[in-house]
């Protein structure tokens, strides 16, 4: 059905999240597919629990990545290296996109300058703690379509 979907009109593009309940790391990646789905309706994204996908899918290879454009697999990736790893934004997901041809779409700052930098939050007066340069807060200010 995924390569099926893939094949329509020009080749749409399919973003295929491979998950495992509990692991951080799946249930960060899908809160960001959340995010970039609603502002990209051009790529369909979907999500499985990878061993109802795949019979015996380790769910240690979890989150796994499959997009698939024209029918084929385009890239396969276990982890989220390519997207900034366990500090990855809804930003750093668009950017990885954009560079992978995935969405016409246009960044002006690298996102994964803000993630190689080092923050420390600090608390200010009152207790409050002021956000860091990595934090996601969802504005689409620095995304051109």
């Amino acid at each position: 059905e995924v390569t099926e979907a893939s094949k329509e009109g020009e080749g749409v593009w399919v973003f295929l999240h491979l998950y495992v309940f509990g692991k951080l790391e799946c249930r960060l990646l899908n809160k960001h597919m959340e995010t970039t789905a609603k502002r990209f309706k051009s790529v369909k994204f979907c999500k499985i629990v990878g061993r109802d996908c795949i019979r015996g899918y380790p769910d240690s290879k979890c989150p796994t990545i499959i997009i698939y454009h024209k029918g084929e697999i385009f890239k396969q990736i276990v982890g989220l290296t390519d997207f900034g790893g366990k500090r990855m934004t809804d930003k750093t997901l668009t950017w990885t996109m954009i560079q992978w041809k995935m969405i016409d779409a246009s960044m002006e700052k690298n996102p994964f300058d803000d993630l190689n930098s080092i923050n420390v939050t600090r608390r200010g007066r009152g207790g409050v703690a002021k956000r860091s340069a990595y934090d996601s807060d969802d504005s689409e200010d620095d995304v051109r379509f």
